[in-house]
């Protein structure tokens, strides 16, 4: 797992990907119900759309399962403390040059 992790990262740095600034997001709830007289049953999906509020436009719409949702929100609670600590200096964070950044990566598998 943690050679994937890492590989994941050597592409993320390497991407030409720019990055994109939302300042808001919305979460939609979709329910899919089975054709009528079909034995499936309801699916469901959260999508998170980031929005621009500048020129209030959406940037993007991830749509992602129940259990995906649920590991997002456990790995955003944990990265929110390591960043607060880190922002206190209490982590276990380098010094970075001044000017620089450094990207930590949490992973949802």
């Amino acid at each position: 797992m943690d050679s994937m992790v890492e590989k994941i990262r050597e592409n993320i740095a390497l991407s030409s990907e720019k990055p994109l600034f939302a300042d808001e997001v919305m979460v939609l709830r979709t329910v899919k119900q089975p054709p009528a007289g079909s034995k499936g049953e309801r699916e469901g999906y959260l999508s998170f759309v980031f929005v621009d509020m500048t020129n209030q436009k959406p940037i993007s719409k991830i749509v992602v399962s129940p259990s995906t949702a649920k590991a997002f929100a456990g790995i955003i609670v944990k990265e929110l403390e390591a960043l607060r600590q880190d922002l206190k200096g209490k982590g276990k964070k380098k010094v970075e040059p001044k000017g620089s950044h450094s990207d930590h990566t949490g992973y949802i598998g």
